[in-house]
């Protein structure tokens, strides 16, 4: 008798701690589960402009974010990215000059009376949906006196070529990209404004 009740005591005992341990790794799932879910809620909280807005009166400076369009294929609309001008090159002519070395059928021609700029911009997404495999971050982008205006050279209107000497591919929602391209100013011009965005959407000014 002794023994049948010391085995039954043993049985509940180990019955009752498996159900215990099941219980505990059901918790500890759910916990990690939450914590997993309420990290990728903050994670998606994190992808969000970090822009200002800026106009011909108030552009912003290098260095500062602000807020530009840029075509979605996805949506087939125009979505803002924010963007921002990393650098402005001292060595533009040495830069030049290479690129044109490696690649003579497509030369950056200097013009007359015009000196060449080469700026590095970065490109931000947020809220900006892209397929897999993602996309590049090239932006329109216009160079104009810091009136908004175009160059007059001898009374002509002058149309300033952009010349795209790198850029990155492959970008996702919140991820980033660099491009970097080459123009040419006026000689006599010491500052001017660089827009990024298309006409009717959002723009994005800089002062150089």
């Amino acid at each position: 008798m002794m023994k049948l009740i010391l085995i039954f005591l043993s049985f509940f005992i180990l019955s009752g701690c498996t159900i215990n341990i099941g219980e505990e790794e059901k918790v500890e799932k759910k916990e990690e589960l939450e914590e997993k879910e309420n990290k990728d809620k903050e994670e998606e909280k994190d992808i969000v402009s970090i822009g200002s807005t800026s106009s011909i009166t108030n552009p912003l400076g290098i260095g500062s974010y602000g807020v530009a369009s840029k075509y979605n294929a996805v949506v087939s609309d125009y979505k803002n990215v924010d963007v921002t001008i990393k650098e402005v090159f001292s060595n533009s002519l040495e830069i030049v000059n290479s690129y044109n070395n490696e690649n003579p059928d497509n030369m950056i021609v200097k013009k007359d009376g015009f000196k060449y700029v080469v700026l590095e911009y970065e490109v931000i997404f947020y809220d900006f949906e892209t397929e897999s495999f993602g996309e590049d971050v090239l932006l329109d982008v216009e160079i104009l006196n810091v009136d908004g205006s175009s160059f007059i050279i001898n009374d002509v209107k002058q149309f300033i070529d952009i010349y795209v000497l790198s850029s990155d591919t492959g970008v996702v929602n919140g991820g980033s990209g660099c491009v970097k391209i080459a123009f040419a100013v006026p000689d006599n011009i010491t500052s001017y404004l660089v827009k990024f965005g298309t006409l009717e959407h959002t723009i994005a000014y800089y002062k150089i």
